[in-house]
């Protein structure tokens, strides 16, 4: 007797991919505006998203923590119902 399919692995929402870097300036709350990068990720659901991070904090480390705090927000939000 044949098997049901079983569903591929699912991916998380909490998931992510850079899928691109661009240097730019931002203009901050002061008025001022900084030189940084804007890191364009995806999530494992497929929604795209974006964080500026400044040059002088522009490291691995600096950018997995504001894309993985930017990324659980998103999934807060794609949950909301009213």
């Amino acid at each position: 007797m044949p098997t049901a399919p079983q569903p591929g692995p699912r991916q998380s929402p909490l998931t992510w991919t850079v899928v691109q870097q661009t240097q730019q300036s931002q203009r901050q709350p002061n008025g001022t505006f900084a030189n940084g990068w804007t890191v364009t990720f995806q999530t494992g659901k497929g929604t795209q998203g974006s964080v500026f991070i400044p040059d002088n904090q522009y490291t691995p480390e600096n950018v997995r923590q504001a894309i993985a705090a930017k990324v659980a927000v998103m999934a807060g939000v794609a949950n909301l119902s009213g």
